[in-house]
């Protein structure tokens, strides 16, 4: 199974402060800023500064592959990821493949990429766009990220390898954009929440079981969805206050999960869990020293680029 070799980001250069959110409907909004893309941005622009810079990670690696996820292409029907390609100035004979249309599109394009047996670039981006007054507008954000995966060798060392993974699925709608419409709708938050948590929590115990592992003997616990009312209770879960029964649900590979750079956990372990169509969690082993390091957290990736200001 492959591992995270190379990473890079891309944060374009304007931010939205929220406050004018709040200002402009007369409430919400929040603090801070959010990302926002520019008139002459679109996901697979944003998806090659992100891939050039995780190829500048390991320059002798060339991808076989590239697996391009997003939930707002720039076409229907023409591959995107060949754009993708020609940017990179890749060889002919490497792949390119979209995997489009669910905000979820990233977890199947990085899992893809881990099984892939070859060298292969997964490349993440989306420009959020929410109902006025939303979460998606006030919390959402636009950015891309890429990551290259391999076997790992001297001159492109394994930075994050995969200890363990699992998933259970169930179809419910909570979530859903139709085509044609501008923004997602959702169902009130308490119902995804009653959906997603017990399908978390066996993918936790699954994973953590396959791992060998305890809750107790995580160092940290990430969790990450789009859902976040339901994040807190996973983030119990992994830590063994997972309810009875829990384990027991069918599930099957799907990574749901953010990865643990080996060399930020010293010699510790950590688990982190996601919802999805299929919810699933993931175990990470580290080995040298450092502190811990949530990689897809685009604002903290060292690599991360922004476009130069107008």
């Amino acid at each position: 199974m492959n591992g995270i070799v190379a990473y890079g980001a891309y944060l374009p250069y304007f931010r939205l402060d929220r406050k004018a959110i709040g200002d402009a409907l007369g409430s919400g909004g929040g603090k801070g800023t959010r990302v926002v893309a520019s008139y002459d941005e679109d996901t697979t622009s944003m998806g090659v500064e992100a891939a050039r810079a995780a190829l500048r990670g390991a320059p002798r690696l060339a991808p076989a592959a590239v697996y391009f996820a997003t939930a707002e292409p720039a076409y229907l029907d023409k591959t995107n990821a060949t754009a993708i390609h020609a940017a990179l100035a890749l060889d002919e004979s490497a792949m390119a493949f979209d995997m489009l249309g669910s905000i979820r599109s990233a977890a199947g394009a990085l899992r893809a990429a881990m099984d892939a047996g070859r060298p292969t670039l997964a490349v993440v981006s989306d420009i959020r766009t929410g109902l006025p007054g939303g979460a998606d507008e006030r919390d959402g954000g636009d950015a891309a990220a890429a990551f290259l995966l391999a076997s790992g060798d001297a001159d492109a060392p394994v930075l994050a390898e995969p200890v363990a993974a699992a998933s259970v699925t169930a179809e419910f709608l909570e979530r859903w954009r139709v085509p044609g419409d501008a923004a997602s709708r959702q169902w009130e938050e308490r119902f995804g929440e009653h959906a997603y948590v017990p399908l978390a929590e066996a993918a936790i115990a699954n994973a953590i079981k396959q791992a060998g592992v305890t809750g107790g003997d995580l160092a940290a616990v990430l969790v990450a969805g789009s859902h976040g009312r339901a994040n807190k209770p996973r983030g119990a879960a992994a830590r063994g206050r997972v309810r009875p029964g829990a384990g027991r649900r069918p599930h099957h590979g799907r990574l749901a999960g953010r990865r643990l750079r080996r060399d930020d956990l010293a010699g510790d372990r950590g688990a982190r869990a996601g919802p999805a169509a299929g919810a699933g969690g993931a175990a990470d082993q580290g080995g040298r020293q450092g502190g811990l390091r949530d990689l897809p957290d685009l604002a903290r990736l060292p690599q991360a680029r922004a476009a130069a200001p107008p």
